[in-house]
């Protein structure tokens, strides 16, 4: 399959995955930015100009930089904001807005736990197809689920779905109401086992774990 009808088929995947999850658009306005652009969360984990065609095409996609199609949709605001976050001063500014919104919710939108999971969610989906620099931007979505107030569980829940979505086998099943109840769209796609009650075992290493996704991460796509 060539590069050009391999990434066409990835953005269709994006497309229904973000379409099962709800269409949560990652990009909002933040209190403490006082340039009023639209907050392009991903872009606190991620230089966009950096990344690969794949991870490209996921903050296109669930940040709403351009249409189903594809198509650019010509948010000069969201892309001056892609820019802005050059500086590390300025994305570590908006950062601290997303922990600030993202564990103190604003009335204007309906569920800042979602937003915050598929946060976290979108930023290992990148990483598991564009592994640059993999240790330092794991360990950045590790700090921000610390921050958000997101379980390991909860995150271990988010690499399984990944897996499943990369035709990666496992036999682990998502152990968490709120993954399952968030991405129960995915999961019924992807054919996801649950586990019959929530079971908290240790050992599990989000590293290792991710380490394989990101190995055979295309495989299918």
């Amino acid at each position: 399959m060539g590069n050009d009808m391999r990434l066409v088929k990835f953005r269709m995947m994006i497309r229904d995955i973000y379409k099962d999850l709800g269409k949560i658009d990652l990009a909002t306005s933040l209190s403490n930015d006082p340039t009023g652009h639209r907050a392009v969360w991903l872009a606190t984990v991620y230089e966009f100009d950096k990344l690969n065609d794949y991870g490209k095409a996921i903050i296109e996609q669930v940040c709403k930089m351009t249409n189903e199609d594809g198509k650019e949709v010509g948010n000069s605001l969201r892309m001056q904001f892609v820019e802005n976050c050059k500086d590390m001063e300025y994305r570590m500014k908006v950062a601290k807005a997303i922990v600030e919104y993202g564990n103190t919710g604003v009335k204007l939108f309906m569920d800042s736990y979602s937003k915050k999971l598929q946060f976290l969610f979108w930023s290992l989906m990148i990483l598991a197809v564009d592994d640059t620099d993999k240790e330092e931007h794991l360990s950045l979505i590790c700090d921000f689920a610390r921050m958000l107030k997101v379980s390991d569980f909860e995150m271990m829940d988010m690499v399984q779905i990944i897996r499943a979505i990369c035709n990666i086998e496992g036999d682990d099943k998502i152990q968490t109401e709120r993954v399952n109840a968030e991405f129960k769209g995915v999961i019924k796609r992807y054919g996801i086992a649950i586990a019959d009650g929530i079971e908290v075992t240790d050992g599990d290493d989000l590293f290792g774990l991710l380490g394989g996704t990101i190995s055979g991460c295309l495989r299918g796509v």
